[in-house]
């Protein structure tokens, strides 16, 4: 199998495959037969193997994943960083000659980060996975990686030498269920925090993440992209500031200054409401964000901000301009829709709301035709509240 990874009659199997699912083709029964038959000599368990990694690269070529040609599982496809993120990560790293990665996967960080150090050592249990890292580094031509098919822990029980940083991307899932202590997280904090490199220690861990986990002398730093929160990465020797933010999509940075709490504004007098990008939100400085933008906020708990002025346009929120803000009463809520003629293409939005946005749209009757507006169900002191709201385009 190891073999068979690094071979050309591999890379003519996937080539094959890949050529079966463009333009959409599914991998039916029929088109296994075709393969089987053009490859009489390949096992069915490795074509299926072949199969898998194609669908799994074809996705991760969709999603922005794939660093040039690379191959993926399914599950680096599902766990990989995505290219741009990946290259931020990396940069931290700038003044590393040596880094230790543990936890291969895909080995999309271990190429960026490769681009920095002369020598990268990785760790990665799964045979499978391992040898199709090996696989991609060598057809891109990566000469300075070394891939250790081990468990993490046999480095961080036993390091071989110390190296100036050490980049960690633990598994938080089995085939049964996510983890969300570290502690269950394989390796385990416990572990990670067992060795200190010379410079620089960095861990990938989920968006939920629990800041009770973050020893004091680490800080967080959170990766939004494409209006999602991606990730947070915990950095240990880095001159970040805590609840640092950073939007590799657009290359776009915020770092708190100090944590502040946002003003309060009665909502009744805002023309404007904020929705911030979800990686702000996980920053825990929302309100010091608020703050320093002059925006307020109608309940600290709830991750809005509103205005009494049009806010000036950023890529770090979308705006609505606020047509009507009233207490929920689903008789009130369906008279304004009415005299507002909107239709079923009108948004739903919640925050701190007791009804999900697809149940509440199947209670109301919608106009007909193409007027559509956004309707924000969200919280206020004990209060549920709407705002009816239009979408400014930024």
């Amino acid at each position: 199998m190891e073999n068979f990874w690094l071979s050309n009659l591999a890379e003519e199997l996937i080539r094959y495959i890949s050529s079966l699912l463009s333009d959409g083709n599914q991998l039916t029964p029929s088109r296994i037969l075709t393969i089987r038959k053009r490859f009489p000599d390949i096992e069915i368990g490795i074509i299926s193997t072949a199969c898998s990694i194609a669908e799994s690269t074809l996705k991760a070529e969709e999603r922005e994943k794939s660093y040039g040609n690379w191959w993926f599982t399914k599950a680096t496809y599902e766990q990989s960083t995505a290219t741009g993120i990946a290259r931020h990560h990396a940069s931290r790293f700038s003044e590393c000659e040596t880094i230790i990665e543990l936890c291969t996967g895909s080995g999309t960080d271990t190429v960026y980060l490769a681009q920095y150090a002369k020598e990268i050592v990785t760790y990665e249990a799964d045979t499978l996975t391992a040898h199709i890292a090996q696989r991609n580094f060598v057809r891109n031509s990566v000469d300075n990686i070394t891939v250790m098919n081990a468990e993490a822990e046999s480095f961080l029980k036993n390091p071989p030498f110390m190296p100036d940083g050490i980049w960690a991307d633990p598994a938080r899932r089995n085939k049964e269920q996510r983890f969300f202590s570290p502690q269950n997280y394989s390796p385990s904090f416990t572990d990670l925090f067992s060795v200190t490199p010379k410079k620089i220690f960095g861990i990938k861990v989920s968006p939920a993440f629990s800041d009770d986990y973050i020893p004091s002398h680490w800080k967080k730093e959170i990766i939004g992209f494409k209006n999602e929160c991606r990730e947070i990465v915990l950095w240990n020797g880095s001159d970040i500031k805590n609840g640092a933010v950073y939007l590799p999509d657009i290359s776009l940075a915020w770092e708190p200054e100090h944590f502040t709490e946002a003003p309060i504004l009665n909502p009744e007098n805002a023309a404007y409401i904020i929705e911030p990008h979800p990686a702000l939100i996980r920053s825990g400085y929302l309100g010091s964000f608020f703050a320093e933008h002059s925006l307020s906020v109608f309940d600290s708990r709830i991750g809005y901000g509103i205005s009494e002025r049009v806010p000036a346009f950023s890529p770090w929120y979308k705006m609505f301009s606020i047509i009507d803000y009233f207490r929920y009463n689903e008789k009130i809520l369906q008279e304004k829709i009415r005299s507002l003629e909107w239709s079923y293409l009108t948004e739903i939005k919640k925050r701190g709301f007791f009804i999900e946005p697809e149940e509440l749209r199947k209670k109301i009757k919608w106009s007909s035709g193409n007027k559509k507006g956004v309707i924000i169900t969200t919280r206020y002191n004990d209060d549920y509240i709407v705002f009816l709201a239009e979408r400014l385009i930024t």
